[in-house]
């Protein structure tokens, strides 16, 4: 019990207001990069099930590391960082936060922003040209890490988009929409 009051108390003492970058091992090999002006309360949040989707999803294991924050998109530069070296489908954090999988175009995405973050071609993912002066096939092997593509391929969007319901044709609707204005209303 004083365990926890003490815990509690540290977590919203005013002395322990240090911002920066923080990444959390969760449970099932999972990792979540987050940015907060108050680190101790934001991973103390996440531990009592009212932090993020993943974190709700995947259990809070251990705090892997704690930094602060030198540049403007460091939660960016982790969390990709982190998704090369565990996956795509292992980490959130940053712009990447649903706790479902990413589609591919976020994947994609994704694989785009680190190569562009490590001076690499975005069409093959090797740092010894840009995509101006590319002459290759097949991708770096470190792409299959974020989904195994670096340029979306038209012949792969279905032409028309159904609602994950229902089935109704949900073209005219934004990309994002997964759902008919119907079935969004029931949820």
């Amino acid at each position: 019990m004083f365990y926890f009051l003490k815990s509690l108390l540290c977590c919203f003492s005013k002395s322990k207001n240090e911002a920066g970058v923080y990444i959390l091992k969760l449970s099932d090999r999972k990792y979540y990069v987050g940015e907060s002006t108050n680190i101790q309360k934001r991973i103390w949040i996440h531990q009592n099930e009212n932090g993020s989707a993943w974190t709700k999803r995947y259990k809070v294991v251990k705090q892997k590391e704690l930094m602060s924050v030198d540049k403007d998109f460091d939660e960016l530069i982790q969390t990709l960082y982190m998704m090369n070296k565990y996956g795509v489908d292992n980490v959130r954090g940053s712009l990447f936060t649903k706790p479902f999988p990413l589609d591919l175009s976020e994947k994609i995405m994704a694989a785009q922003l680190y190569c562009e973050l490590n001076g690499l071609c975005r069409r093959c993912g090797r740092g010894d040209h840009y995509i101006n002066n590319c002459k290759y096939k097949k991708v770096a092997d470190w792409v299959k890490n974020f989904g195994g593509q670096l340029e979306f391929d038209q012949t792969l969007v279905p032409k028309v988009r159904k609602c994950s319901d229902c089935k109704k044709d949900i073209s005219s609707l934004p990309t994002n929409f997964k759902y008919c204005r119907s079935c969004f209303m029931k949820i």
